[in-house]
């Protein structure tokens, strides 16, 4: 468990500026008590163009085992984006447009 703290903590090192590459509909997610730093997740998502960046409320790194229904609305809202396009004011909730 350390051994997958750490990783979790150091690695993988991307460069932010490799993340401008990436040119389909995005959501980069945390949970609100993530142990990765929230200003670490705003750049990600601010590094990648026109993605979102959505923090769940009462979720640590366990995003997808403690909340899967807000995991789950959101890769919705992404893949009707990448389809149909989306009227972003009609998700308010917990999304932020970056």
């Amino acid at each position: 468990m350390a051994e997958l703290l750490r990783l979790m903590l150091v690695e993988p090192h991307i460069e932010a500026e490799s993340l401008g590459r990436i040119s389909c509909p995005c959501c980069v997610m945390a949970g609100e008590l993530d142990q990765i730093p929230a200003d670490e997740t705003r750049l990600i998502a601010r590094s990648i163009p026109g993605s979102r960046l959505a923090f769940v409320a009462d979720a640590d790194h366990t995003l997808p085992k403690v909340a899967p229904e807000a995991v789950l609305r959101e890769l919705l809202v992404t893949i009707a984006e990448a389809e149909h396009g989306v009227d972003w004011s009609q998700f308010p909730r917990s999304v932020q447009r970056v």
